[in-house]
């Protein structure tokens, strides 16, 4: 979803591949990273880095200069999250199924 501003950290975090942590809603990772987001705001722990808003995440994320990270932004759908954010990492149990044959 967009904000004023940019979009949510947190939706360009699941385009960037990072997984949410299933312990703490406010953390993201993958191999290379762990990432806090809080707001516009973020930390990269593995990297002892932080940075502000979308282009940065990008930037910190993917290794790429400014101008990458703003065509790479410009490029996604933000109308809805990509299909690899499960419903465990949104915090949504699966409806439980009827067994066949039973």
């Amino acid at each position: 979803m967009m904000r004023c501003g940019g979009p949510n950290l947190e939706d360009v975090a699941v385009h960037l591949g990072l997984d949410c942590d299933r312990h703490d809603k406010h953390k993201w990772r993958n191999s290379d990273h762990i990432i806090s987001i809080s707001g516009p705001l973020f930390m990269d722990w593995l990297a002892d880095q932080g940075g502000r808003g979308a282009v940065d995440l990008v930037m910190q994320v993917q290794g790429s200069e400014f101008k990458q990270a703003v065509e790479w932004l410009s490029r996604l759908d933000f109308s809805q999250r990509p299909a690899q954010v499960t419903s465990s990492a949104q915090g949504i149990e699966p409806e439980p199924r009827a067994l066949e044959g039973v």
